[in-house]
């Protein structure tokens, strides 16, 4: 189940991103909406290297490591620049980074957990899908409460530190247990 929860956490900030980003950058920024779309189209870019970029690892659980890491270290850059920037272009590339490294998690957080439950791939499956969507329903409007800014940032950063904390349970377990690859 960590490996599920660190995909729905994943997942929630994905779509606290989605629900908020209109608003951050064309109210916030001032950005015209065909810049919005374009900036919005080049960080799903983002997502996709990260998601490639899960190959070239060893192992999922590398992989996993590795896309923890720097997620969790660049919601705290997220976080800064949404609140102390001036210009949209810092946040733009925090952001890209951001959303590499959660290309990164998402195939490998899934292939974790489905692997564990091959007999049961099909209820795990459902289980991931539904978790997912759940925290992403969840945490979007909570994105609108007070000021986005620093809404947005706050829940990046408090997903951020429950997926930390779903991956250090996931070491101890594997500490146990043998590495699957």
């Amino acid at each position: 189940m960590h490996y599920v929860w660190i995909q729905a956490l994943a997942m929630g900030v994905m779509f606290t991103y989605i629900s908020a980003s209109p608003f951050i950058f064309q109210e916030h920024f001032g950005v015209s909406p065909l810049f919005y779309s374009l900036c919005f189209g080049v960080k799903a870019l983002g997502i996709m290297l990260g998601a490639l970029s899960a190959s070239r690892f060893k192992n999922a659980v590398s992989a996993l490591r590795a896309g923890v890491s720097g997620f969790t270290g660049m919601s705290l850059c997220v976080a800064l620049v949404l609140v102390l920037s001036p210009s949209v272009w810092p946040v733009e590339v925090v952001l890209f980074i951001f959303l590499l490294f959660l290309g990164l998690i998402l195939p490998s957080s899934t292939t974790l957990a489905l692997d564990l439950e091959r007999e049961n791939s099909g209820n795990a499956s459902a289980l991931l899908g539904f978790l997912t969507f759940l925290a992403g329903g969840v945490l979007s409007p909570l994105a609108g409460m007070g000021n986005m800014l620093y809404t947005t940032g706050l829940i990046m950063v408090a997903c951020c530190i429950g997926i930390w904390f779903c991956l250090y349970k996931v070491k101890r377990t594997l500490r146990l247990e043998p590495v699957r690859k």
